[in-house]
């Protein structure tokens, strides 16, 4: 995208495609993109950026209960299914805990 490449048996060359990097430095500080493998049904837009500017909360949720406040200790899984069932776990209990104070 931003450079031209040419290879060839014996030689490879690259050239910078400067209207490229100058469209994108216009965008620098203003643009970006959140993607989600949920459909617009499920979560739309509004709520997919409502949700990763809420993600600040949610890692201070996770610091606080793997240190001081509730000490989950590491737990190693190999599941994808394990890892979310714990986190899932982990954050529910933080929220209970939350409520309950």
């Amino acid at each position: 995208m931003f450079f031209n490449i040419e290879i060839e048996e014996n030689s490879f060359s690259y050239q910078t495609n400067q209207s490229k990097i100058d469209a994108e430095a216009l965008l620098d500080g203003l643009y970006i993109r959140i993607r989600t493998s949920l459909d617009e049904e499920t979560l739309s837009a509004t709520d997919t950026v409502k949700a990763d500017k809420n993600l600040s909360q949610v890692e201070e949720a996770f610091c606080s209960y793997k240190t001081v406040d509730l000490k989950v200790g590491p737990i190693f899984h190999y599941t994808a299914e394990r890892v979310k069932s714990h986190i899932f776990l982990c954050m529910l209990s933080y929220y209970y805990v939350e409520w309950h104070m």
